[in-house]
């Protein structure tokens, strides 16, 4: 049988003030503000679906109207009604560090939705 040379285990790991070390400068990299608190992008958006339904312009403009959708397109929202559309711009503010994004929102006046009806056709 082959002899086996054992290593002790206090000398084979660092010690551990290098291991602290090491742990607090990772540490201390990670909360860097510009690090921390990213959120992914359909979290974002719901934060700014709340800010929209949450904002006393919404009341202001579209009353009590029942909001049947609001959709995501470039540069922010289309706020849907029964008779109404109406455009939310999300103005993104730099912070200069990652994480929930600081906005304004910018709501323009409803519009009416133009519907397109079905043309009937005269019976002969």
């Amino acid at each position: 049988m082959e002899k086996i040379d054992l290593i002790p285990i206090q000398a084979a790991m660092p010690a551990r003030s290098e291991v602290s070390t090491k742990e607090d400068d990772l540490m201390e990299k990670l909360n860097q503000p510009e690090l921390v608190g990213a959120l992914p992008p359909w979290v974002q958006e719901e934060v700014e679906r709340n800010a929209i339904m949450n904002d006393p312009r919404l009341v202001e403009l579209l009353g009590n109207a029942v909001i049947k959708e609001i959709r995501k397109v470039e540069g922010g929202y289309i706020v849907v009604t029964d008779s109404m559309e109406m455009r939310v711009d999300v103005n993104y503010k730099p912070t200069g560090i990652c994480g929930p994004a600081k906005f304004e929102l910018d709501f323009h006046q409803p519009e009416p939705i133009m519907r397109i009806l079905p043309i009937e056709t005269p019976k002969v």
